[in-house]
């Protein structure tokens, strides 16, 4: 076994660790974004791409966004509003917002070792178009567990990232 390989999960915990401690000052001001999962697949690039995530403001703007490689930037593919009733968990009043995205062959996608690829976000819009907005945390497994405090959540749960891959099978 390689150095790397056995450095790597220490690497993730520790990303993750830390990402926990910064997301304890993140979340009350922004949220998160539950779908895609990190990892999760779709049939073809042509299937569409459920997006779910919350924040803490009812109406709140959320910009779904997908890498474009060429242009080294993340573009807005769509957009998607808060409810306006909310869900009690981890602490929170959490209002939902869901979309569901197809993402432009061409710029997107990419490949690893493990396939064809695409990056997904989701950035709360604060109404200001010069500002990017506050990317939302991202998990890779998920259970409903509403009482468990939201930082031992994430560290059970999150990717320790802004950003989902999702591949194609």
């Amino acid at each position: 076994m390689s150095l790397t390989a056995t450095t790597a999960p220490l690497r993730r915990f520790a990303r993750r660790a830390w990402y926990a401690t910064f997301l304890g000052f993140l979340i009350p001001t922004a949220g998160c974004m539950i779908a895609p999962l990190d990892g999760r697949q779709i049939a073809t690039k042509n299937s569409k791409i459920h997006c779910l995530g919350a924040t803490f403001q009812p109406n709140e703007m959320v910009h779904v966004e997908a890498w474009n490689w060429l242009t080294n930037n993340w573009d807005i593919i769509d957009h998607a509003y808060t409810g306006t009733s909310s869900v009690n968990a981890h602490g929170y009043s959490w209002r939902l917002w869901t979309t569901s995205v197809q993402v432009p062959e061409f710029f997107y996608w990419q490949s690893d070792e493990d396939g064809e690829y695409v990056l997904i976000r989701s950035v709360r819009f604060e109404g200001d178009w010069d500002y990017d907005g506050d990317e939302l945390p991202t998990f890779e497994s998920w259970s409903f567990s509403p009482e468990t405090p939201l930082i031992d959540f994430y560290n059970m749960h999150g990717t320790g990232t802004t950003h989902a891959k999702v591949y194609l099978k």
